[in-house]
């Protein structure tokens, strides 16, 4: 079992072999994932598009497919990721103190985000593991 999990992650982390083996198509799935899910974290998005740009530099991928497409893809993940975020969101404040869990840490959180308005917005464009709670949290109206 560990043989076929290490097998895996190897061809996940694999970059190049992700494109020439699924193209356009493979991007725009890991972009999607990253941004909207939650298993975006191990996902080798940042440098899969660098090298996206490097094959579509080199006439393996058409430049505009990849441009249009991961953009969609992105975008579509994101609201995907606030639809998460918004439904779940209320549960969170609800849910009691466990292993993995702490409220208190939530709250600190909330009322870090708070008092920081900008970073509201900024953080769900930055990290992915930010967007389905970052926008979740009332902003307060100036």
């Amino acid at each position: 079992m560990p043989e076929i999990i290490r097998n895996f992650l190897h061809h996940l982390l694999d970059v190049r072999g992700l494109i020439e083996w699924g193209g356009v198509a493979m991007v725009c799935v890991i972009v999607f994932a990253e941004t909207g899910l939650f298993v975006g974290f191990f996902l080798p998005g940042d440098s899969l598009l660098v090298t996206a740009g490097v094959f579509a530099g080199a006439g393996q991928l058409k430049l505009s497919w990849l441009l249009g497409l991961v953009t969609l893809c992105a975008i579509a993940g994101d609201q995907l990721g606030y639809l998460i975020g918004y439904k779940a969101g209320k549960a969170l404040y609800e849910r009691q103190d466990s292993r993995f869990f702490k409220r208190k840490y939530l709250l600190r959180a909330h009322d870090f985000t708070k008092s920081t308005v900008p970073a509201q917005l900024f953080w769900p464009a930055s990290s992915p593991s930010f967007a389905p709670f970052a926008l979740r949290w009332p902003v307060p109206q100036k």
